[in-house]
């Protein structure tokens, strides 16, 4: 397969979308963005191994290496072929994502075994969804005004983390604080948080049983339920513990930021 090496990430993605056949020939990725609109799907599902390892081996080393930048561009690749197939979809103010399916199970990390090397890496893991969470509602884009110049300002949310801007970018204004949400242009998604646990035959020495939570957006809200068996897969992240006492503390709990959800059938 010609490859551009020298094509930016969100380009290879769109090629790969908009070029890859599988063994009868079907442009399978096209199909699956055309048919998104007609299913109200708001997620592309992409084969790692089978797919793109295959089409673009550079590319999925960038994936491994990178998980989340690059996440963002096939994300975003994702976008620019759904206007070109169907730009009023496109357009609908929904937030689309690229899932990436992780087909080898030896990849599975036990939950037993996670540490801090894994952080920052795209991990998969399986066990028992014990606890969920409500549905809430979560900002992805926020569209700021100042409330000195009315300059407006789009910030993209990070981790759910709230975030305005850090002074005004208007340069006859350039002044800090005073910004105000504009809730009715901004962009939002669903948010839901769910804690899997390591399986009870992983555990046969009678130890505490490893948890770990993690966090669902979009389309993979309410796909599972407490007693699920489930491989999740997403990249690890962490999150500051906070003591009443001494404040923020150098030690972190891990998170997972989902990307993709496998039910295993029983």
């Amino acid at each position: 397969m010609n490859v551009d090496m020298t094509s930016t990430p969100v380009k290879r993605f769109r090629k790969f979308y908009q070029g890859y056949q599988d063994e009868n020939g079907k442009y399978s990725y096209i199909e699956q963005v055309q048919k998104m609109s007609l299913e109200g799907l708001t997620s592309l599902i992409l084969n790692y191994h089978d797919d793109l390892l295959k089409y673009d081996p550079e590319l999925a080393r960038l994936f491994k290496e990178n998980p989340e930048e690059t996440i963002k561009s096939a994300d975003e690749a994702l976008v620019e072929v759904l206007r070109i197939e169907d730009p009023i979809y496109a357009s609908s103010g929904e937030v689309f994502h690229t899932r990436f399916f992780i087909s080898i199970p030896d990849e599975i990390v036990d939950l037993r075994r996670l540490r801090s090397v894994h952080l920052g890496q795209f991990i998969s893991v399986e066990g028992i969804i014990i606890k969920q969470s409500v549905v809430q509602t979560l900002l992805v884009q926020g569209v700021f005004q100042c409330m000195i110049c009315g300059e407006v300002h789009y910030i993209n949310q990070e981790d759910g983390i709230y975030t305005e801007p850090n002074r005004c970018a208007n340069p006859n204004c350039g002044k800090k604080g005073s910004f105000k949400l504009l809730s009715e242009e901004s962009t939002y998604t669903d948010l839901q948080t769910v804690t899997i646990q390591e399986k009870p035959e992983k555990n046969s020495s009678g130890q505490t049983q490893r948890k770990l939570t993690s966090r669902l957006i979009g389309d993979l809200i309410d796909t599972v339920i407490v007693g699920d068996r489930v491989i999740v897969s997403g990249i690890l992240k962490m999150k500051t513990v906070f003591n009443r006492r001494k404040g923020k503390i150098a030690t972190f709990d891990p998170w997972l930021d989902v990307n993709y959800i496998f039910r295993i059938r029983t």
